[in-house]
């Protein structure tokens, strides 16, 4: 399975949040090799905004090793600046063109009208598991 990893997800991850076990969980299994994961570079400079250098250099080494990251084209951008929330939008289209099964984020509200799955981070880490999602197994 192939898997963008949202900023919102990313965001987590370098803050230390320990709260959200399954983003970490779903990062052990690109370790692995039970996921291919990916990230867009747009992220990046957005996340150095709040990290020091020492910080964004260990996070950057972490998640290169982890994570194929994927440049942004002006397609891309051109398309998602028609959409009514730009990150999502853009995080559709690069995912829609290098074909990756979906998209983990905690704002799946933005998501509404995505052709690719969208999960947030328990529901995927379940599905994978368990190979159910919340819906099938009506714990919504």
């Amino acid at each position: 399975m192939k898997v963008l990893f949202a900023r919102d997800v990313l965001e987590k991850v370098t803050k230390g949040d320990q709260k959200n076990r399954d983003i970490f969980v779903l990062l052990n299994h690109c370790q692995d090799g039970l996921i291919k994961g990916y990230a867009c570079t747009y992220c990046f400079p957005i996340m150095a905004e709040e990290l020091d250098n020492p910080e964004l250099y260990e996070v950057m080494s972490i998640f290169s090793i982890l994570l194929d990251l994927i440049d942004v084209r002006r397609y891309e951008i051109r398309c998602a600046l028609k959409k009514k929330v730009f990150e999502a939008a853009l995080n559709q289209t690069v995912a829609g063109r290098h074909r990756l099964d979906c998209i983990v984020t905690e704002n799946k509200k933005d998501y509404t009208d995505s052709t690719i799955k969208v999960y947030d981070p328990g529901t995927l880490r379940r599905e994978l598991e368990y190979g159910k999602t919340d819906q099938e197994t009506g714990d919504v």
